[in-house]
């Protein structure tokens, strides 16, 4: 792979990821004084980023939305990303990338060898009917 300007990408961070946790992580890369692109699949961001009131954060920070990600080539400071933005192909450079995930519980049923029916139920439908 050909090494690009490492200076220009030194700061460049792609964070993919929308709620809480992308929104905190943002707030966290922005007041370290990296440049932020951040990606969601969805049309609109669910987070709030108060940074973005601060006009030195907001000329760090771009929001890309309707993005999914086609192809990721590259190592640690040093990647290639191929995106797909609203319905429009683009390939960029950043020197990191971070995916940010919410929590979120989900019954274990496979793991135990299971499949939900009316007798086996998980622990948040079994509150719901309490």
């Amino acid at each position: 792979m050909k090494t690009r300007n490492m200076e220009t990408l030194a700061n460049k961070t792609l964070l993919l990821g929308n709620g809480l946790a992308a929104g905190r992580v943002a707030e966290n890369l922005l007041d370290s004084g990296y440049e932020l692109i951040t990606a969601t699949p969805e049309n609109d961001f669910t987070f709030q980023l108060p940074a973005l009131c601060d006009k030195a954060k907001h000329s760090r920070v771009e929001l890309l939305r309707d993005t999914s990600i086609r192809d990721c080539k590259g190592t640690n400071g040093d990647f290639m990303v191929q995106m797909r933005i609203k319905g429009e192909t683009v390939t960029r450079a950043f020197a990191r990338i971070i995916i940010s995930e919410d929590y979120r519980r989900l019954p274990e049923f496979t793991s135990y060898g299971l499949s939900p029916s009316r007798h086996v139920i998980s622990l948040s439908q079994l509150r719901k009917k309490t």
